[in-house]
Order: C-alpha cells, then sequence, then structure tokens
C-alpha cells in the first residue's frame, strides 16, 4: 500500500502477467465488501478509499493489540474516560493511521449521493467520444472544446500491475544488479560476446537488461546461458565489493537466463515486426508536422540499423507506434514469442522514433545534438582523443556537449578538431541506422568544433596545473586512499589518468585537496587558461579524493598508483627484457580475477617482494595483499613467456 501512495505514477510495460493477476485478485476480494455502490462502477482516480482498506488490514494485523506506545496513549482509560494524550496535552497524538484519513471517501461519496438526490439528477459516466470542455494554459483561450479519446482502465489494473514490477524489480535487481550495469555502460564499446551480434557490446547488453521485462519471466536455453555468465562474471567479478558476491551470483544467474533466451528468440520476435510492416508499407506509423514515417520506411530503417538500441527515444511518438505495431503483431505471434515480441515491439518503437524526431524536427532543433551526446555516452571510457597530458573519453565528449551552450571554434583547434571529427565519424555511424547517421554529418562537424576547442583549453590547464603542483614537490598534499601523498604524487597520478571522471569521491578529502589546488592556482595563475582552470581544479580534485578502495578494480588502481611512484625503477627481469614498476602497475590492471598460481612460484614471490616495496604501510599491505598476489602470477608468466620470445628472437637473427 506504501508503494500506491509515494508513487508518482502507475504506468508499467513490463509487469509480470500472473503476478499481476495474484495481487489483482487479492485487491479485489479485499475491497469487495467495503465498496460503496456508488463507486463499484469505476475506482479510477480513488486511491485514498483504497487506503481506507489498509488501514482496515493494518488494525486487525500489524496493530493488533495496540503494538506501540501513540496508539497506547490515544486509548480511551476505563476509569477516566479519556486517552492519557488528551489529558496530558488536550488531544491525541498524530499517528501514522491519522494520515490516512479513512472516513473522507465514504462522507464525501455519501454527501456526493445527497447532493444529487436532492438536485434530482445523476452522476454522470463519461465515454469515448462524448464532447467535453478542457483547459489548456498554453493558449489565450482557456477552455477548449474536445472529445473523451479512451477511458482510462479500472484503479486495480493499474495498482496490480505497478505492484507486481515493482515486486519483480525489488526481488531480481537491486544493490549488485546496478553495480553491473553500471560497469556494463561505463565500458560501454567493450565487445560482450561478439559471437552474438545482438548482444556484440556492453552497452546493447546493458540496455537489454535494464528494458527485460521481469528476468525470470522466461525460459532460459542451456546451451548459451554459460556462455553469458562467464561474460558477465568477467565484467562484475573486479567491481564488487565482497559483502555484495552472494547477490551478484545470483544476479548474473537470472541475467545469464535472460540473456540466453533473449539471442534464441531475438531474430524471431523481430521478424514478425518487419513482417507485420512489410504488409502494409505505405500505412502510416507516426506523422510529426510535414514528415510521415509509413510502415515500409520503418521495416527498413529497423533492417538496415546494425542493432536496435535506441539512445534518446522521443516517448509521445514512441508510444504511437508501439500501440500500432502491437496491434499489428497480435495475431501473429505464437504463445511463446509473446514476451520477446513485446520487447521487439518496444526496442523498435523508441529506435523509430529517434529518426521521426530527427526529420521532423518535432523534438526541436537541439535533438540531433542530444542524440550525438547520447550516443557519444554509451560508448563510456572509450578514448576519443589525447591532447597533451588531458584525455577525453566519449563519454566525457558526450556530457560536454549534453551541457553545453551555443557551439563555438577555435580555429588555433583546427588540427585536434579534425581528429575528433575523423573518429566520431568512425565510431558514431556503427551505433545507429544509416539513415540517421547521413543527417548528423553537420552535427558531428560542429560537435567536433566545439570539443576541439575546449579540449586545447583543458590541455592547457592540466599542464598548468601539473606543473605547479610538480613545483611544490614532496609537500604534503593530504591522506588520500589510505597514504600520505605530496604534491608531486598528485601530479603524477593526474598525469597518468585515462580520464579524471571520478565517481567515487570522500568528502572531507575533496574539500581538502580543492582548497590547497585552488590556493596554488590563485598563487601561480595562467590568464590564458583562468576560464577552465576552476573546473579542471574541481575534476582533479574529485579525481584525487578517491576513498579507500573496495572493490578488486579500485585495489589494482591504487596498487598501481603506488607502483608508478618508483617511476624508472626496474621490478623484473628475464633475459634481455625488463618490466618497470610503472609498466608492472599498467600491466596489473589486466591480471584475471582469483588466480595467484603460476608457472614458476619462485619468480612469482620475487615479484611479489618488489611490489610490497612499493606499498608505504601495513594498513595498505593488508588491503592490497590479494592483487598484488595476483599481479604477481600474472607479471611472472608474461615475463616468462616475453623473454622467452625475446631469447629465441636473438637466436634466430643471430
Amino acid at each position: 500500500m506504501e508503494e500506491l501512495e509515494k508513487s508518482k505514477g502507475m504506468e508499467t510495460d513490463h509487469d509480470d502477467p500472473n503476478l499481476s493477476q495474484d495481487i489483482h485478485s487479492k485487491l479485489s476480494d479485499l475491497v469487495k465488501a467495503a465498496t460503496p455502490d456508488e463507486l463499484k462502477t469505476d475506482m479510477a482516480g480513488k486511491f485514498h478509499y483504497i487506503s481506507s482498506i489498509e488501514k482496515k488490514c493494518y488494525l486487525s494485523g500489524k496493530a493488533g493489540g495496540f503494538g506501540t506506545s501513540n496508539q497506547l496513549r490515544n486509548t480511551e482509560h476505563y476509569t477516566t474516560g479519556e486517552s492519557p494524550a488528551k489529558i496530558l496535552q488536550g488531544r491525541n497524538l498524530r499517528m501514522r493511521l491519522d494520515q490516512i484519513k479513512p472516513e473522507r471517501a465514504a462522507r464525501v461519496g455519501e454527501h456526493q449521493a445527497q447532493t444529487e438526490s436532492r438536485a434530482r439528477g445523476s452522476r454522470r459516466q463519461l465515454s469515448p467520444g462524448d464532447p467535453v470542455w478542457y483547459r489548456d494554459y498554453r493558449s489565450n483561450d482557456k477552455w477548449l472544446a474536445g472529445q473523451v479519446s479512451e477511458k482510462l482502465g479500472k484503479t486495480l489494473d493499474i495498482s496490480s500491475k505497478y505492484l507486481s514490477q515493482n515486486a519483480v524489480d525489488e526481488v531480481e535487481r537491486g544493490p549488485a544488479f546496478d553495480i553491473l550495469i553500471k560497469k556494463l555502460e561505463s565500458e560501454g564499446s567493450q565487445e560482450f560476446t561478439p559471437q552474438f551480434d545482438p548482444l556484440r557490446t556492453n552497452f546493447v547488453v546493458a540496455y537489454v537488461l535494464k528494458s527485460a521485462p521481469g528476468l525470470s519471466s522466461i525460459t532460459p536455453d542451456p546451451e548459451t546461458a554459460p556462455v553469458f555468465k562467464k561474460a558477465l562474471h568477467a565484467v562484475a567479478d573486479s567491481v564488487c565489493p565482497q559483502n555484495l558476491k552472494q547477490d551478484m551470483e545470483e544476479v548474473i544467474g537470472r541475467c545469464a537466463n535472460y540473456l540466453s533466451a533473449f539471442i534464441r528468440d531475438r531474430e524471431k520476435a523481430l521478424q514478425i515486426v518487419i513482417n507485420a510492416m512489410k504488409k502494409s508499407p505505405t500505412k502510416d506509423l507516426a506523422k510529426r508536422g510535414t514528415y510521415t514515417m509509413d510502415y515500409g520506411y520503418g521495416a527498413m530503417e529497423t533492417e538496415t540499423a546494425p542493432t536496435i538500441v535506441p539512445y534518446l527515444p522521443i516517448k509521445d511518438i514512441a508510444d504511437e507506434m508501439k500501440g500500432k505495431l502491437h496491434k499489428d503483431t497480435e495475431t501473429e505471434t505464437p504463445a511463446n514469442l509473446k514476451v520477446a515480441v513485446k520487447s521487439a515491439v518496444t526496442d523498435v518503437s523508441k529506435h523509430l522514433s529517434q529518426g521521426t524526431a530527427i526529420r521532423s524536427k518535432a523534438a526541436g532543433a537541439r535533438y540531433p545534438l542530444n542524440l550525438l551526446s547520447a550516443v557519444m555516452k554509451s560508448t563510456g571510457d572509450k578514448k576519443l582523443y589525447k591532447q597533451k597530458n588531458y584525455t577525453e573519453t566519449y563519454a566525457d565528449g558526450g556530457t560536454e556537449l549534453q551541457y553545453a551552450g551555443k557551439l563555438e571554434a577555435d580555429p588555433k583547434a583546427q588540427d585536434l578538431q579534425i581528429e575528433i571529427d575523423t573518429e566520431l565519424r568512425k565510431g558514431v555511424p556503427v551505433k545507429i541506422a544509416p539513415t540517421i547517421a547521413e543527417s548528423m554529418g553537420v552535427t558531428m562537424e560542429d560537435a567536433s568544433k566545439h570539443l576541439a576547442k575546449s579540449g586545447m583549453a583543458k590541455a592547457e590547464a592540466v599542464e598548468h596545473l601539473i606543473k605547479v603542483m610538480k613545483e611544490e614537490g614532496d609537500a604534503p598534499l593530504g591522506k588520500l586512499q589510505g597514504y600520505d601523498q605530496s604534491y608531486k604524487d598528485g601530479a603524477r597520478r593526474i598525469q597518468n589518468a585515462d580520464s579524471l571522471y571520478n565517481d567515487k569521491v570522500d568528502k572531507g578529502a575533496y574539500e581538502n585537496v580543492h582548497g590547497k589546488l585552488k590556493a596554488l592556482v590563485e598563487k601561480k595563475p595562467d590568464e590564458t587558461t583562468a576560464k577552465v582552470m576552476p573546473r579542471v581544479v574541481d575534476e582533479a580534485s574529485q579525481y584525487l579524493a578517491a576513498p579507500l578502495p573496495e572493490t578488486d578494480a579500485d585495489k589494482r588502481k591504487v596498487l598501481g598508483d603506488l607502483m608508478s611512484r618508483k617511476e624508472g625503477e626496474i621490478l623484473t627481469q628475464e633475459g634481455d627484457y625488463k618490466i618497470s614498476f610503472t609498466q608492472g602497475g599498467k600491466e596489473i590492471q589486466k591480471a584475471p580475477i582469483g588466480v595467484t598460481t603460476a608457472q614458476d612460484e619462485g619468480k612469482k614471490k620475487q615479484i611479489k617482494d618488489q611490489i610490497t616495496t612499493a606499498i608505504p604501510n601495513k594498513e595498505l599491505k593488508d588491503l592490497l595483499n590479494t592483487p598484488a598476489d595476483e599481479g604477481a602470477a600474472y607479471l611472472s608468466d608474461e615475463i616468462k613467456g616475453v623473454g622467452k620470445y625475446c631469447f629465441l628472437t636473438v637466436l634466430c637473427l643471430s
């Protein structure tokens, strides 16, 4: 009941039918006896009346025999005839049940019935097609004539579907699921299962899982489920906290099962949708302004798209298409493909809404840029460009465009602009339909000019910040991530960073670092970077102020930072092949999770002993013991293999 009361809306497009029906039955039984005759025909909008039923349930269930102190103090005493609260404060205490006020609905209904009786009238019931007057605040004429287009469903139906979806989401998803999705999206361009084209990249998998109509609502394919389970573990294992390992195992199992069914049924479901469109090629699918997308063009754009993943769908257009396609495919869909076709209809509708929005300009002049931004963000941490010591990822660039005002250009940044434009024209078309990509050429050119200008400015600002931090040398910057760091350490971390983006920030450490870096650049200002320096200082401060690491990935990152403090010192050597501490710190990030054995255990021990010399205190040594062990095993096997290869190469050359 709390879920119904606090929800802003109860629309759902992926409720569990069985669970929904069960809840519907229980709610029907619950309200049947207590519903006045005048409310039985339709309970739409009367949530306060359902709340009255909750009060009755509460009194007979949870409240039992006055389980709370407020209820006890509000109870009339046998001798005085008044409650303790009334005697002490002159009123009863406010309780949870007082917020529901169930008697209000019955009282209002009674008064309405009396009014109707006195007026010798009847309560009006509106039906589709009935003429009505409605308010429109967008024009000077506040009241406009119209017709009822449809009658909304019963409250019980809406409530049942909403509650079933909420229950399914609560059980099947949760924190572990959120961690998995976040990791998939952050590495959106990475290949997931290239052997299965519809699930080729991480971002596509994230979208499919987020939009799934219940992860357990399908029958999995036992042949492919293990493949997806292995791929999901490869993504999630390094970022899952220890306390969520068991939850993650269960989430991965459900997700792998759903993905196996998705791959088995997806092509068949899409073909049903495409065939339905091809049967009526001239029929309107959606019309906005002077542009009309017909069924034939929609089928063509669906077939030629590299993937049916919506990046920035337009809801009203997608909903219109979805209603039509659902009706057209309903009779053509076999029972075993109901879930798959429903999902395909939703995805195709959202996908086609993007092309309609661009060509009709129904979503505004800025929509092409916003769509480009969304596509770039879906690519995640893939490098867009590197300018000096500043690296910008696709996701960084997408965020920059999302919040940019008027796009600007700088002739001095022409070389960087060409580099970015070339990269965008390689990376964006592989994600969207060719027909959409063709219409976004000018948008990509304008975006690349803006990103080049801002990139040049940020690169110069980062360069200046690193320079002034290095000038401070070994002066203390603060205790960050469990060890004392100097300005020189901070400068090195910024210099080696793939991106300054960081979503885990120790607030106290951030305020300390931000204050020091702000004072430093104010003391040693650079006029050419003054405009963007506050933003760069803020991003650098957030990056440096990451908290003590919890996940395997974060621990490895800290270990790599510590090893880079030894810079060019040799970590290990095999023949003529040498690995420095800095190189080793980067290689450790690739080590498989949980693998601590090596072909040469003696070599592994030697490398681990060397690694631990870079860790400054016992607390961190204990915390980083496992990644150091895994990293040493990985580096031992790597250097043995490379060293042997180098030795054979020398023999061949000689």
